[in-house]
């Protein structure tokens, strides 16, 4: 269907697209610090997403996508990732490179300069699929994280947790996550975080197909 997709609809009406990706998941190889694997795609299906685009329509450069410019006679497409972690340098940009494929990658820095900075969702990630008892939340969000069991917990953490962090202010979200990793500490060591680092991220910058943007230091909603 996909196929018969891009040798029709496709072709009659060209159009721009970028494509947000976060992570790329090999099952084959050790992940850095912690990263929940359905935060990702896995590597086999990526494989095959670029296949199919390529089949389907060119991927161009950001620049080229964003420009005034029309599209040709089938999609143009632009491959972007967010965040910073390794998984782009160890799995994401080998792939590319097979199938000579720009991408744009955009780094909060924050995470990549301090390893024991983990991001407010990766602890809930963490917690959730870590954690095998009731948690003292009681400091995170004071009068609103009693639970008489592991399933509510997980349920306030999907939901109430992840919104108030998502609406809170930095100087806020900061102290809810600090509360957070105390009382995540006392049941489960905190691992690394799986950022690329600094001397990784000089050392794929010349490279012609990867672009490093912006996205932040510490990745405010």
């Amino acid at each position: 269907m996909c196929r018969l997709y891009g040798m029709t609809f496709a072709r009659l009406f060209p159009a721009k697209v970028i494509l947000c990706y976060h992570n790329v998941h090999d099952a084959k190889k050790t992940t850095r610090g912690w990263l929940s694997a359905s935060r990702s795609v896995d590597a086999d299906m990526f494989k095959m997403q670029m296949k199919w685009l390529k089949q389907v329509g060119e991927i161009v450069t950001l620049d080229s996508i964003c420009s005034a410019s029309k599209p040709s006679k089938s999609y143009e497409f632009s491959i972007t990732f967010d965040d910073g972690y390794f998984n782009k340098i160890d799995t994401v940009i080998p792939i590319l490179q097979e199938h000579d494929i720009p991408m744009t990658w955009f780094v909060s820095t924050g995470f990549v300069d301090d390893p024991n900075y983990l991001p407010w969702w990766d602890l809930i990630d963490l917690a959730i699929e870590k954690s095998r008892s009731v948690l003292d939340l009681e400091k995170v969000l004071p009068g609103n994280a009693k639970f008489s069991s592991v399933g509510e917990q997980t349920a306030w953490m999907n939901n109430t947790l992840r919104n108030t962090l998502k609406s809170s202010s930095c100087t806020q979200r900061d102290v809810i996550v600090d509360a957070f990793k105390t009382a995540l500490s006392e049941s489960i060591e905190l691992p690394a975080n799986s950022f690329s680092r600094p001397h990784e991220l000089s050392s794929i910058a010349g490279i012609d197909l990867i672009e490093i943007g912006g996205h932040t230091v510490t990745h405010p909603n």
